[in-house]
């Protein structure tokens, strides 16, 4: 990400050295004797001094800039195509407004009407401070396109709103560096990186009110900074492969009304940190089998149709989280190997606050609370056999499950799967619930290895072995026998990773 923002500051600053750049008193130029018209190709400088009408259906390109030396200035004119003059949907090989080749670059500029408006191709071009509106026709039509071979192409401080296709679409081989873009209103993608492309950085982004999702990667490695994602028909964003590694930070996705927040299909690495998912119409978070490793910090996921995350990959590692007025609170399903969940709140919700199905191994740490729930507070689900290692959940936390209206833990099915472990750093407390604290029946067999203390209404749990004991008066949290009790390092599952 910053080899590709400083190697774009370098081109910029560099060119503004050229004589091309600059006259003696340091003023932008456009040579006297230079006519600019539609489907000319410039290779050194250019500056509009008027909107440029290509409206000719026989037109093919606005302007052609290429080479490294090409530079377009459109000082704020219009370069106006042929659906801006009210004759419809044009064909893709005679309608472009600017095209970019081998390292060009055009600021300032506002494109229209175009079956593509900008074209990016080959080498390390850049599009900067423009705006781009209403592209489309027959099949489609993006508003920026890129596509080629190699290169850093770089997007800074654009709009791309209302075309007929994506706001943006990149297919080139390489690097595509996305910034301070508002991508509104396209009926398909706001922004797409497809595949070809190597790394893909995305930062200050509005993706808005698309028809598809507000943004889609593929790209092979992916980051974005500061964006929202919201009103989308599908996805907020979604990631799909071959993405091996995807760091997403500061994000809103909200109100998109087909599907999810985020959703994450690749394989590889996933680190979602300081996100705000809410009423989406499936999940605020979901996370697909095939991800290796997911990583997620610092997230609240509230008033979403179905849970406010949803995980199957390898391994999760969830860390200050709040889970809220969802369906579930947060859902973590058995493909997972192993789950370390660390300061998590869960309450509101219209099912369960914290449901565990059938995952191997999971690490309860610093606080967890899941409060005044529809359901259980926490639901531990065993379907794998004690002869294949069954279900662990180790407690290393102060765990809180009060005010549920079923059970404040329930060990789902017969139980018999399940081992719970309350360390001595570790305390379970359970208070007023209305169900019972074992499960639906009075079968429910899990192992427990601990202290708990008692459920007021019921007044019964079960102890390691599987016997009854009085209740004691009240509701009070066992903090374990040690002197001191040391913050416990994410080692029963896998270390916690380094952001």
């Amino acid at each position: 990400y910053k080899r590709g923002h400083d190697y774009y500051q370098a081109m910029v600053e560099e060119w503004a050295k050229t004589e091309d750049a600059q006259l003696a008193d340091g003023q932008w130029y456009t040579p006297a004797d230079r006519e600019i018209e539609c489907n000319q190709t410039f290779t050194g400088f250019v500056k509009l001094n008027s909107d440029l009408i290509c409206t000719e259906l026989n037109t093919t390109s606005g302007i052609v800039l290429e080479g490294p030396s090409a530079f377009l200035d459109c000082a704020d004119f219009f370069i106006r195509g042929p659906r801006d003059d009210g004759r419809g949907n044009s064909p893709e090989e005679v309608s472009i407004g600017i095209t970019l080749k081998d390292g060009a670059t055009a600021i300032n500029c506002n494109v229209i009407g175009f079956y593509k408006g900008v074209l990016m191709e080959d080498g390390n071009n850049i599009f900067k401070d423009s705006r781009v509106v209403g592209s489309g026709g027959p099949g489609g039509g993006d508003n920026i396109r890129t596509r080629g071979e190699g290169g850093c192409m770089t997007i800074d401080n654009v709009e791309t709103s209302y075309s007929d296709y994506d706001g943006i679409d990149a297919d080139h081989n390489g690097v595509i560096n996305i910034y301070n873009v508002k991508a509104n209103g396209n009926q398909e993608r706001g922004v797409r990186i497809q595949d070809n492309v190597e790394c893909a950085n995305l930062e200050d982004i509005e993706a808005v009110g698309n028809g598809d999702e507000g943004i889609l990667s593929e790209s092979t490695d992916l980051n974005i900074i500061n964006a929202r994602a919201n009103g989308n028909s599908d996805d907020g964003i979604r990631i799909n492969n071959p993405t091996e590694c995807a760091n997403l930070e500061n994000i809103e996705a909200s109100g998109n009304y087909e599907d999810d927040g985020i959703d994450v299909r690749h394989n590889g690495i996933l680190n979602i940190k300081n996100a705000k998912l809410f009423r989406n119409e499936d999940d605020g978070i979901d996370i697909d089998s095939s991800v290796n490793c997911a990583n997620l910090e610092n997230i609240e996921a509230f008033q979403n149709e179905k849970e406010g995350i949803q995980a199957r990959s390898n391994i999760v590692n969830i860390i200050n989280v709040k889970v809220f007025e969802n369906r579930d609170g947060m859902e973590l399903l058995s493909l997972i190997e192993c789950a370390s969940l660390e300061n998590v709140e869960a309450f509101g919700n219209d099912e369960n606050g914290i449901s565990l199905s059938s995952v191997p191994k999971v690490g309860l740490y610093g606080t967890i609370t899941s409060e005044f729930n529809d359901q259980d507070g926490l639901e531990i689900f065993c379907n794998i056999s004690p002869a294949n290692g069954g279900c662990e959940v180790k407690v290393f936390a102060d765990v809180t499950l009060t005010g549920n209206r079923d059970d404040g833990l329930d060990f789902n099915g017969d139980g018999s799967g399940i081992t719970f472990t309350v360390d001595a750093c570790g305390s379970v407390k359970i208070c007023s619930n209305r169900g019972d604290i074992g499960g639906d029946d009075d079968d429910d067999s899990p192992t427990i290895d601990g202290e708990i203390t008692c459920d007021e209404i019921n007044d019964s749990v079960v102890d390691p072995e599987g016997e009854d004991f009085e209740c004691q008066e009240g509701c009070f949290a066992n903090v374990g026998s040690a002197a001191a009790c040391q913050s416990p390092v994410h080692a029963y599952c896998y270390p916690k990773p380094e952001w």
